[in-house]
């Protein structure tokens, strides 16, 4: 199954992503792409790679073998001081599949993993519980220490992770559950105290992070997800370039996403009913993709650039 994404997609909003690192390819690949408007440097650090037929929704994801392995994501400190200022709501999502080998496990952090550090710190434990942990840079405690139960994330097993800030409640979820949150109070606005590290060791963690992971997506802006039923409007799709179908025909492919009945945290792979393409989208946008080209034949996969829009309709 081929995902469908590139620079050419543009969904409504879309300039809020911060992060999109669907962290597909090749086997042993090493191209950590930003699909997000911004474009930013994603360099792999150690052994970090992709791998085929491991992947929750399409034939690849990131692995990390937990040895130093790593995603550093921009250089630029300040460009993550959103992430514990409180000054803005956003979400950060991901999906997880990590090894129990180790206590602590990063997943992401800005320098988070000490007190007298500024930023934001959230990790797995081999007992499945999560931390999330936000520094002022003051020493002493944490602004925010979230620490969850056990097998909240078990080992070798895909959940999508997500922190969600409304502005003034930050909350960590699992899926659709909520299995944490905590009020902010007197948050520090300076920049953090590294730029953004993906599954790499922190102050607050010996051990980078071991297992695979997809779907790495930063929101900036107002929740992209709620806690009751809510209809959705319909969008459609055009996917568009130099391929044809099954049959020969100039490849001119639509897509459709229906309205959901029930929310879903964070960002959602839809895929159509054969499984031949998916395509990731907030999840308050739409909640399947059905996809067919003019004469209704089986049509054959698309580069990730051929999208050339979604629209709401």
């Amino acid at each position: 199954m081929r995902r469908l994404w590139g620079e050419a997609v543009s969904i409504p909003h879309y300039d809020k992503v911060a992060l999109l690192l669907p962290m597909f390819g090749d086997n042993n690949g090493v191209d950590f792409r930003d699909y997000g408007p911004q474009s930013r440097s994603a360099t792999a650090i150690g052994d970090a790679k992709t791998v085929t037929s491991q992947g929750e929704h399409y034939g690849s994801c990131a692995y990390f073998d937990g040895a130093g392995d790593a995603i550093l994501e921009g250089a630029v400190n300040a460009d993550w001081t959103f992430l514990h200022s409180g000054a803005e709501p956003w979400t950060l999502a991901v999906r997880v599949r990590p090894a129990g080998s180790a206590d602590y496990r990063t997943i992401v952090d800005t320098g988070g993993g000490a007190t007298a550090n500024r930023g934001i710190y959230l990790g797995v434990r081999n007992t499945g519980a999560l931390r999330l942990l936000i520094a002022r840079g003051t020493g002493g405690t944490y602004e925010v220490d979230i620490n969850t139960s056990a097998g909240v994330v078990p080992s070798d097993a895909w959940n999508q992770v997500v922190l969600d800030f409304d502005g003034t409640t930050i909350r960590l979820c699992v899926g659709d559950a909520v299995v944490g949150s905590s009020a902010r109070s007197s948050p520090s606005s300076a920049a953090p105290s590294s730029p953004l590290r993906l599954f790499a060791t922190s102050p607050s963690s010996a051990s980078p992070y071991a297992g695979y992971a997809e779907d790495f997506v930063i929101w900036r802006g107002a929740s992209i997800f709620g806690d009751t039923p809510y209809e959705l409007s319909r969008l459609v799709g055009e996917i568009s370039g130099n391929v044809t179908d099954a049959t020969g025909d100039p490849a001119e492919r639509r897509i459709f996403a229906v309205p959901r009945a029930a929310p879903v945290r964070g960002f959602e792979t839809v895929s159509d009913a054969a499984g031949d393409y998916s395509l990731m989208v907030p999840a308050t946008e739409c909640s399947r993709i059905v996809l067919a080209d003019d004469d209704g034949d089986q049509s054959t996969p698309v580069r990730p650039d051929r999208i050339r829009r979604i629209i709401p309709q």
